[in-house]
């Protein structure tokens, strides 16, 4: 009891001498040295939570843990620390559109041991953004009529396999989605195909698209969604999901794009999905 008693002695101090520590730096305003020792920004640095996703260095003191009543008064009981964030998410391609302008906390509110936040965004508008006259002419003679999405040579590299069984993973399939509200006329899904960490799907796929209109050369979206079942009846899970904007292929009819699209799981980098596309006008 006395050895486990100058343990948690010993902790106790460590941790008082933490919060002393950040205190003095939150006094000084080193508001930057916080945030790089921050874990979640760390964390998404390293690309491990939140891919994707960004948020504006705060440059306020941290929001937790204050006491109850109190302007900026920090509980000893935890380190004070940026617990209270705003994170956002461009659609793909559209990333110059949004920036994060402001992003301050309501330290005047005292209702509860964490300060609320705000932010302020500037977003970019494009309702009538014109596409390149180049593409214009290429596509005007299909502009109301139905066109398909050729897909072939479509591979999977995952980074990171289900936790199953052995016995499971022998019996798990991969299978692909393919669709979009706004521009699949149609959704696709490929044969299933036995899970591992490099996938090869040795067929083509025909993708039909809506009629296409000038402005889906900007706002147009593939969906791609890759899953997995035990069975062919069985429930699937989810292994991740990527999209593909409209305005990254090349629309010359017959041209082959080759592409290759990061594959999220919950925020999280999980593979790289390859395939060639290319756009057939339908007769």
């Amino acid at each position: 009891a006395e050895y486990m008693g100058s343990i948690a002695d010993g902790i106790e101090r460590k941790e008082n001498e933490q919060f002393n520590d950040v205190c003095e730096m939150i006094k000084n305003k080193q508001f930057e040295s916080l945030y790089k020792a921050d874990q979640l920004n760390r964390e998404m640095k390293a690309e491990n939570v939140l891919c994707g996703f960004s948020e504006m260095k705060p440059n306020f003191e941290p929001t937790f843990k204050v006491i109850h009543g109190s302007i900026l008064q920090y509980n000893p009981q935890r380190t004070p620390s940026y617990c209270d964030r705003i994170l956002y998410q461009s659609a793909p391609g559209k990333e110059k559109n949004i920036s994060q302008i402001e992003f301050m906390s309501a330290n005047l509110i005292t209702t509860s041991d964490h300060k609320p936040v705000f932010s302020t965004f500037s977003i970019a508008l494009e309702p009538t953004r014109k596409p390149k006259s180049s593409l214009v002419n290429v596509l005007s003679p299909t502009w109301g009529r139905h066109i398909s999405a050729q897909i072939q040579q479509l591979s999977l590299n995952l980074s990171c396999l289900p936790n199953l069984s052995k016995v499971a993973m022998a019996n798990t399939k991969l299978q692909i989605h393919f669709h979009g509200k706004s521009l699949v006329k149609e959704k696709i899904r490929t044969k299933m195909v036995p899970i591992s960490q490099n996938v090869n799907w040795n067929e083509q796929s025909i993708l039909p698209l809506k009629a296409i209109q000038p402005i889906q050369l900007n706002e147009g979206y593939i969906v791609i969604v890759v899953r997995s079942y035990l069975s062919k009846t069985s429930r699937s899970t989810l292994v991740g999901q990527t999209f593909l904007p409209l305005g990254m292929l090349s629309l010359h009819f017959n041209h082959y794009n080759t592409l290759d699209l990061p594959l999220y799981l919950h925020g999280t980098f999980n593979g790289k999905l390859s395939f060639q596309m290319r756009l057939l006008p339908q007769t």
